[in-house]
C-alpha cells in the first residue's frame, strides 16, 4: 500500500505558504494550504487523508492550539515552524503534540528530513 503523501500547510504569510507548496510539491508530496483557522478547520475534516501537517504558527492567537490538539488526538503527525526568538511558541508546540519544531529560517535538508521521516513509515 502506497503512504499517504498529503501534506497539510498552515501559514498566515501569503509569500512563504506559496514557497512552502512549491518546495514540497518538488520533493513530490501534495499538499493543502491554509492561511487562517477557517481553512484549516476545513482540512481537518478531511484529516484522514493527511500524512503530516508543518504549522507556522507565528501570527496565530491562542485557537491554533486547539487545532493541534485536534491533529494530535486525531493521531495526524505535524511539526511547528515557529521564530528562534520564541522559545514559548517552540515549547507550546510540543506540549500540543508536535512531533518537533523547526526554527525560522527554515534549513531545507532538516525539513525534509524530518517529513520524510513522518510520512515515508
Amino acid at each position: 500500500m502506497e503512504p499517504r503523501r498529503l501534506v497539510l500547510l498552515v501559514n498566515r504569510n501569503r509569500h512563504n505558504l506559496a514557497l512552502l507548496v512549491r518546495y514540497m510539491e518538488r520533493e513530490g508530496y501534495q499538499t493543502v494550504s491554509a492561511l487562517n483557522l477557517e481553512a484549516f478547520d476545513k482540512a481537518l475534516e478531511e484529516r484522514e487523508k493527511i500524512a503530516l501537517a508543518l504549522i507556522d504558527v507565528t501570527g496565530f492567537n491562542s485557537a491554533i492550539w486547539e487545532r493541534c490538539d485536534r491533529l494530535s488526538q486525531s493521531t495526524v503527525p505535524f511539526l511547528v515552524i515557529a521564530p528562534r526568538d520564541l522559545p514559548v511558541l517552540q515549547q507550546a508546540g510540543m506540549t500540543h503534540g508536535a512531533q518537533g519544531v523547526l526554527v525560522k529560517p527554515l534549513v531545507p535538508n532538516e525539513l525534509m528530513g524530518l517529513v520524510h521521516n513522518l510520512v515515508e513509515v
